[in-house]
């Protein structure tokens, strides 16, 4: 079982999973910069549906049209990245998961998820999620551990990225 983050196996098979939450979806630049890792092939990229229904609610809640255009191109970055949300029934077991959030760590529980990118890490109970065999982490840590398990997959997915919005996602990942 993977405690830390520093302990996933990136690159390394079987692929570990992530899985990532509506607030990372949320962030089109930031996504695009992670879903590079798994284009490399550093770990596979999953969310639910629901997930994207979420962020899809507030990306026109906050009137960000060119986000959700992106949303709607982030399935074509990876393979089958959508799978099946866990039922309330299992997502009603975690109780120190934050009662809006449990439907995303049951997701990630049933999936056998190695980490859940998220960036409302308080909202998941440590003890629901670690006794699951579940890192839970930031977009900005996974990204960090992203660049330190493989600079030059990364690499390569950066070389093929203009430099005007490989600044942005580092300026992203930056504030958060």
């Amino acid at each position: 079982m993977t405690t830390s983050l520093a302990a996933v196996p990136f690159g390394r098979l079987p692929l570990p999973v992530a899985l990532f939450d509506a607030n990372v979806l949320f962030q089109a630049a930031a996504t695009r910069f992670l879903l590079g890792g798994a284009r490399g092939e550093l770990y596979r990229a999953v969310w639910t549906a629901e997930v994207v229904d979420e962020a899809r609610r507030n990306l026109v809640k906050h009137g960000r049209i060119g986000g959700l255009a992106a949303l709607t191109q982030k399935p074509g970055y990876v393979d089958d990245p959508v799978v099946e949300s866990a039922s309330s029934r299992q997502a009603n077991v975690l109780r120190a998961t934050h009662e809006a959030d449990r439907h995303v760590l049951a997701a990630a529980i049933k999936h056998s998820v190695t980490v859940l990118v998220t960036d409302n890490v308080r909202d998941f109970g440590a003890a629901d999620a670690s006794a699951a065999g579940v890192v839970v982490a930031t977009a900005r840590e996974f990204a960090l551990q992203l660049v330190l398990a493989d600079a030059e997959a990364m690499g390569r997915f950066i070389g093929r990225v203009p430099p005007e919005r490989f600044e942005r996602y580092v300026e992203i990942l930056r504030r958060q």
